[in-house]
């Protein structure tokens, strides 16, 4: 096995790309684990995929499209953990005395945060300048607005 993946690229077939992109598409994207039993190195990889791309070749597409449904796969899990949770074992005195259902507010969260960034992002930003601005009048900002961006503006010098 060892000597096969130092030879090289001749051994990257069509149908070791197969297998190689269906076990990316199962580990969720991982490159070391799809590369697991397949005969190249992942240095071999990149140059296959650099190769590929300057010749136009399909493989760069069909990766990416693995690589894409490997990552679906991994947040369809997130979110069914985030909305289900799972179940974890009780103990005391090291005896499993129930079990929990345990959920993650965090990975919600984040899960939001990604898929709705305008919403639930960390920075929403208004736009202050008048025109499309929800705050202005007639595509000028209030007074009062205008007064308290001047003082904000002023204590940050």
């Amino acid at each position: 096995m060892a000597d096969n993946r130092l030879r090289g690229i001749k051994y990257f077939t069509h149908e070791v790309q197969e297998r190689f992109l269906d076990q990316l598409v199962e580990s969720g994207g991982n490159v070391s684990k799809a590369l697991s039993g397949i005969p190249i190195t992942r240095q071999m990889l990149k140059k296959y995929l650099k190769k590929d791309a300057e010749g136009k070749g399909k493989f760069n597409e069909r990766y990416n499209d693995a690589m894409d449904m490997g990552l679906a796969e991994l947040e369809d899990e997130a979110t069914r953990r985030a909305k289900d949770g799972v179940t974890e074992d009780i103990f005391y005195k090291t005896k499993k005395i129930g079990v929990r259902r345990k959920y993650s507010d965090s990975l919600m969260k984040f899960i939001l945060e990604g898929r709705k960034r305008e919403v639930y992002g960390k920075e929403s930003k208004l736009k202050l300048e008048g025109g499309d601005s929800p705050l202005s009048v007639n595509g000028e900002l209030p007074e009062a607005i205008k007064e308290k961006l001047a003082e904000i503006q002023n204590n940050d010098s």
